[in-house]
């Protein structure tokens, strides 16, 4: 009796938790394939003068990829007398410096800030940001590839009052083996999930650090990003939300790369997800004297996903007892990818790999699981924290879209 107690209550605590998450992941497909068919249009640039924009991108060791980013930033269409890109080096030992000099030498808009002894991108950002002309601040990771429009949009977003904004990424290489293929699927939740919560004016927390801009007086107003943290982008989120400023959803696109190995993919979960443990503490400490209570505690549920990861591997031994819950447990997984499949292939047009890759769904859900739960018992066990980066690729498939076809 106590275990069907116990497995009960978890039940229900996971079934409130999906039905969070699906109405936000349902309203998000629901918006993405109403907008793939009306074809609405982006934001349009102010019509009056254009917002002076610095993009600060943080950079250690990045040589093999910062050439194909400079090379985005030059098809960027906005007035370059109306931009600065500013360059935080911190510290590379594989010549990235050297590197970004050369191409600064040829571009009037393009500055570079060689720093020793940052430690992080939170930090690296917040060394550059005091000379930042910009009225607003976006920031890019040095491996990020922009859509030429990018600074346009969020031109025109910021004009309609827009104070803080954030983008989705694509996976520049998502061909090159099994682990980025299985990236590629978070891609569409990701869209999916941002669209629904713009939908539901819920915040967005930026997609995997990057691609997102902020005003740069409220940047500075609540401290800048915060050094030290694991997910400074989470704990970003929070701090704006506290201040009463929802990050809204731009749709700006840019590609990054993907891990490939599965070392890579866990290092990196490792340090997002006991990240977004960090920013759910603070989110919790923070709740009394948010000025956005109702949102501060969305992102508390957002922040959660690790421990519900967790739960949900708890779950799955339950359900290896009780029948017609795992049932019911694949059925759902089934018509998920099945659903992601149909997507994939009759929305956005894909065929081959891209369509099949739903097949994937599965195992990289529990896979997932697996490192959330390695990263809650990390971060209860006070682990020490440690700051892992791996290479990041510089391969562009030709499949990849538009921007890809750029560099």
């Amino acid at each position: 009796m106590m275990a069907w107690s116990l497995a009960a209550s978890l039940g229900v605590i996971l079934a409130a938790y999906s039905a969070y998450w699906a109405a936000i992941l349902g309203f998000g497909a629901a918006e993405v394939i109403r907008r793939r068919f009306s074809g609405d249009p982006d934001p349009a640039p102010p019509g009056g003068p254009l917002p002076f924009i610095s993009v600060i991108i943080p950079a250690r060791d990045e040589a093999n990829v910062v050439e194909r980013t400079v090379r985005a930033l030059d098809a960027l269409r906005y007035p370059r007398d109306r931009m600065e890109v500013i360059f935080a080096e911190d510290g590379s030992s594989d010549g990235t410096l050297e590197v970004l000099q050369s191409l600064a030498s040829t571009r009037g808009w393009m500055r570079v800030r060689h720093l020793e002894g940052a430690g992080s991108k939170a930090a690296a950002v917040n060394r550059v940001l005091p000379e930042a002309r910009g009225d607003l601040i976006y920031v890019l990771d040095a491996d990020a590839i922009p859509e030429p429009d990018s600074l346009a949009k969020i031109a025109g977003l910021y004009a309609s009052g827009v104070k803080a904004m954030v983008g989705r990424y694509a996976v520049a290489n998502a061909r090159e083996s099994t682990v980025s293929r299985m990236v590629f699927l978070e891609e569409v939740a990701w869209r999916f999930m941002c669209e629904g919560r713009s939908k539901l004016s819920l915040p967005c927390p930026p997609p995997a650090g990057a691609n997102y801009a902020v005003d740069r007086e409220l940047l500075l107003r609540v401290g800048g990003l915060r050094e030290g943290a694991l997910a400074e982008d989470a704990a970003l989120t929070a701090s704006l939300v506290a201040e009463g400023v929802r990050p809204a959803y731009s749709g700006v696109l840019a590609m990054v790369s993907a891990p490939t190995t599965l070392g890579a993919l866990f290092r990196q979960r490792i340090r997002w997800y006991r990240g977004y443990l960090e920013a759910l503490a603070t989110a919790l400490r923070s709740l009394r004297s948010s000025r956005d209570r109702l949102g501060t505690l969305d992102l508390a549920a957002l922040f959660s996903s690790p421990i519900f990861a967790a739960l949900g591997l708890v779950n799955l031994l339950v359900d290896a007892w009780l029948t017609p819950w795992a049932a019911a447990l694949l059925a759902g997984m089934g018509l998920a990818t099945l659903a992601l499949w149909a997507y994939l292939r009759y929305v956005e047009g894909y065929r081959g790999w891209v369509a099949r890759s739903a097949l994937l769904l599965v195992p990289y859900s529990a896979l997932i699981s697996l490192m959330a739960m390695a990263s809650v018992l990390m971060h209860a066990g006070r682990a020490r924290k440690v700051w892992y980066r791996d290479k990041h690729s510089a391969r562009v498939d030709a499949r990849a879209g538009s921007i890809g076809q750029l560099i």
